[in-house]
């Protein structure tokens, strides 16, 4: 807020709450007949011990001082839009608040609630599965020389302007009666915001809006959304879901009837927005247009019969590209399809984690690079990001008389001074190189040595100044042949 606000500090405390939790007259909500709720088991042991042990440590307490970090983002430092304000909730209140979530998710996976558009705070779904299937809908519509256009919608601050009112149809909708349900929605009546002051703490009624950090927003929020994505969307028209982004992917074979498909999803979209006061971020939507290439490109092509296109087989020439694009092309032509109920990023973990076992196998038996095994004995994705000079000393494949001699370009391995020209002899021993000589190590110390030169800063740059100084007076070093 602008440095000229004045006031009491109880005075500016409720302006902070006004701002951030506007009043806004809520609808009336449907009057519903009253239900027969049906009967729940008492919660057991079990279940609150398994609440507990995945309840984070090091979170503030709340009003019970049960130890269980204000959020900003880092935008305008004067407007309050730009800080998120971080609730503090009950230790005991979070672990009820999992309770009652862990059986309520529970009753909408058994009664088929939870549409599958949202993949958003789903137990098994990950923005990989929303990818791909916005992927694959764009692709069926190039192959089907189809137009189509991605639209992405965001809503602006969707979890402060949930409207509890709204919450409360979608479960009298869908007929969510029972003692759960109606534990979870005694939980939005009668909320208060208390903020503290130098004078006193600041109340504020709240009507809208899921506390960040609170554990039934999630769920709230998709119940509220699952209403504009169960819609029965015209031919062409798929909406989909990652929490509070809404992609559209609209197909047609006409530009005309691709304009009116989009225009007539995103009049829906905006009815059910206004329907529940939420208010579509026009900075963070944006759309992408994929038209048919033929359509576009053919006249052209035709009148210039000099320009072809064709593929460019980069591949070629390198035995392990070819064979993998000889495999990559038998998987998708050969063998029969199934179905793996895993989540994409669950695969990817399976296949790294199989990868690096049989690499890690592979290198542990190998019989080549032992030298560098010492001292990476692990495998990993990771590179160890040494350079030139470093790989050569801890390898010996460099201008070294012992490595030359092994490929008979020398017909002894003598250094300048008489004795064996390996690596250790440059880096302890030989007169010439002298000035950037490292302590010579015992045998037993020796893996040890290497590893500490390869790990500080300050002993990689002696040896990196070594190497260059063998590199570029090679002739002085290496005892000449004769």
């Amino acid at each position: 807020m602008e440095n000229s606000e004045k006031g009491t500090p109880t005075e500016f405390g409720l302006k902070l709450r006004q701002k951030l939790y506007p009043k806004i007259a809520p609808r009336a909500a449907q009057i519903q007949p009253y239900q027969t709720l049906f009967e729940e088991y008492k919660f057991s042991q079990q279940e609150i011990d398994d609440i507990v042990k995945k309840v984070p440590i090091g979170k503030a307490p709340g009003y019970d001082g049960i130890d269980n970090i204000i959020v900003k983002t880092g935008k305008e430092e004067h407007n309050i839009k730009s800080y998120r304000p971080t609730s503090l909730l009950t230790t005991l209140g979070k672990l009820l608040e999992k309770l009652l979530l862990q059986r309520f998710n529970f009753q909408l996976k058994t009664n088929k609630l939870q549409h599958p558009p949202q993949y958003g705070f789903r137990e098994g779904k990950s923005a990989d599965d929303a990818l791909l299937h916005v992927t694959s809908l764009l692709e069926q519509a190039r192959r089907q020389e189809k137009h189509a256009v991605l639209i992405s919608l965001d809503i602006s601050g969707a979890f402060d302007s949930l409207q509890y009112s709204s919450i409360r149809d979608r479960f009298a909708y869908l007929s969510l009666f029972s003692n759960i349900s109606e534990t979870l929605l005694d939980t939005l009546r009668n909320r208060k915001v208390s903020m503290q002051t130098s004078e006193r703490p600041v109340l504020w009624k709240q009507t809208q809006g899921c506390l960040q950090g609170s554990c039934s927003g999630p769920a709230f929020w998709n119940i509220v959304a699952d209403e504009i994505l169960s819609v029965q969307w015209r031919q062409g028209v798929h909406l989909q879901a990652f929490s509070d982004d809404f992609a559209f992917i609209i197909t047609d074979n006409t530009r005309e009837g691709l304009r009116k498909l989009s225009k007539l999803a995103l009049d829906m979209f905006k009815e059910w927005a206004d329907k529940n006061k939420l208010h579509v971020s026009m900075e963070k939507s944006s759309y992408v247009l994929f038209s048919k290439l033929s359509e576009k490109f053919q006249p052209f092509l035709l009148s210039h019969k000099h320009i072809h296109l064709r593929w460019l087989k980069a591949h070629v020439g390198y035995l392990g590209n070819e064979c993998e694009d000889q495999l990559a092309n038998e998987a998708i032509t050969k063998g029969d399809p199934f179905l793996l109920p895993k989540p994409l990023y669950y695969l990817k973990a399976e296949i790294k984690s199989a990868a690096l076992s049989i690499w890690q196998v592979n290198w542990d038996k190998g019989e080549t690079g032992r030298s560098i095994h010492d001292i990476v004995p692990r495998v990993s994705n990771k590179p160890v990001r040494w350079n030139r000079e470093e790989i050569m000393f801890v390898t010996g494949h460099g201008p070294f008389p012992s490595y030359l001699l092994r490929f008979n370009l020398r017909t002894h391995d003598n250094c300048s001074c008489g004795e064996k020209g390996d690596p250790i002899h440059y880096a302890t021993k030989c007169p010439f190189t002298l000035f950037w000589h490292f302590q010579t190590p015992t045998v037993s110390l020796k893996l040890q040595w290497l590893k500490n030169i390869l790990t500080y800063n300050f002993l990689r740059t002696r040896l990196r100044l070594l190497m260059r100084f063998i590199c570029d007076e090679n002739n002085l070093i290496i005892e000449d042949n004769n």
